[in-house]
């Protein structure tokens, strides 16, 4: 009778055990999935765009677990984005030689500003300017900055929080809401204006690069 009992126990703890193990892998955070889609990469040819971004006053491994978390929150089923870092003096660059889409390029800035995990370091600080030229079809805008030279960034103090700005070419500032897809003007920030990329890309050419996927 008693070693029954005990047979019946033990089976209850190694059920809940199971349980309990199924329900931790499936709770366990997108940023750690290490599935990759299974379409060969040599599928993905370049496709000539001008999406570049700069990262500045970051550390390369902080830089680096920042791009592995969105790729993994984002290669699922397919490669959605296939970012090149290049590191050029003091800075990192960052490019898309199979390009992206300009939603995913948002979502993509705003993450190195705002990453799960560390943002909550206190020396993840970094300096952060993207540039595109946008297309009519690019969601989150409307007719007064599309086909327009954009730069793309995120002021030191809201570096951390869920939007970020874009400045047209032509000096227009305005914020964008990542979660909502929301773009207003902001007419406070006048004193922003667009830059120009600080340097020719063409140089980078021959530079050494490290991919993700």
């Amino acid at each position: 009778m008693i070693i029954n009992l005990l047979i019946l126990l033990l089976w209850i703890i190694i059920i809940a055990l199971l349980i309990l193990k199924i329900w931790f892998e499936s709770n366990v955070s997108n940023i750690e999935n290490k599935q990759s889609p299974g379409r060969n990469l040599n599928t993905y040819l370049p496709v000539i765009n001008d999406k570049i971004v700069i990262v500045k006053d970051v550390e390369s491994d902080y830089l680096t677990q920042a791009i592995h978390q969105f790729c993994n929150l984002y290669n699922k089923e397919d490669f959605i984005v296939l970012p090149r870092m290049i590191k050029e003096d003091y800075m990192f660059v960052i490019t898309f030689p199979q390009n992206i889409k300009f939603d995913r390029f948002c979502y993509f800035v705003n993450y190195l500003g705002n990453p799960d995990d560390l943002c909550n370091y206190s020396d993840y600080q970094p300096n952060i300017k993207a540039w595109c030229t946008t297309q009519p079809v690019d969601l989150y805008l409307n007719e007064v900055i599309s086909n327009k030279k954009i730069m793309l960034f995120i002021p030191e103090s809201e570096i951390k929080l869920d939007r970020m700005y874009i400045a047209t070419n032509d000096n227009n500032v305005y914020k964008i809401s990542i979660s909502h897809g929301d773009l207003l003007i902001k007419p406070d920030l006048s004193d922003i204006r667009y830059e120009g990329m600080p340097f020719d890309v063409n140089i980078l050419k021959d530079r050494k690069f490290v991919d993700f996927k």
